[in-house]
């Protein structure tokens, strides 16, 4: 049926959509990121211990962010060049070529499927660090566990959700 292949290709617009916005919001991170606080301050009143673990959680925010960003644009660049294809495809009348290259790229859409959902996780998970580091500064220590603990339990409900949906959707993402 025409129109449901129609439809088909119209919610993978959706995963484009997305993935372009985490992957240019994550790449945004990753070029502009700037530590609270400058190295030059963690030196004189932090210990080693401190600045070595305040220093690894900049780290991670900017490895987090640019594997957010990869993973965001491979799923981009899947959804797109299968929405292309196959809009060309059913636009000219090949049905039988259209039918063979969802075949064909079956496990291909998996894969982005998979990118698109780990680049959203990875970017939940860069907010959560990027929330703790901003508010480690040592006027706002206070801040810091309460933030980290509502964080960490709304990650826990996401990712139990996430599982949710994820299980019941089967073999939905492929198709």
């Amino acid at each position: 049926d025409f129109f449901r292949q129609v439809a088909r290709l119209e919610s993978m617009d959706s995963y484009v959509l997305v993935s372009t916005l985490i992957a240019s919001m994550s790449f945004g991170a990753l070029l502009g990121f700037t530590p609270t606080i400058p190295s030059s301050k963690r030196v004189v009143f932090w210990s080693a211990r401190a600045n070595f673990l305040y220093s690894s959680l900049c780290l991670a925010i900017q490895i987090i962010a640019g594997l957010s960003s990869l993973l965001g644009l491979y799923a981009t660049i899947v959804f797109s060049l299968t929405i292309l294809a196959s809009k060309s495809a059913l636009g000219t009348e090949r049905d039988i070529e259209y039918d063979q290259f969802l075949l064909k790229t079956s496990k291909v859409r998996v894969n982005g499927y998979r990118s698109f959902s780990s680049s959203l996780l990875l970017f939940a998970l860069e907010a959560v660090l990027v929330l703790v580091e901003r508010t480690i500064v040592p006027f706002h220590a206070f801040a810091t566990a309460p933030a980290f603990i509502t964080s960490a339990y709304i990650l826990f409900k996401l990712r139990k959700d996430w599982r949710t949906i994820l299980d019941a959707s089967g073999t939905m993402k492929s198709s």
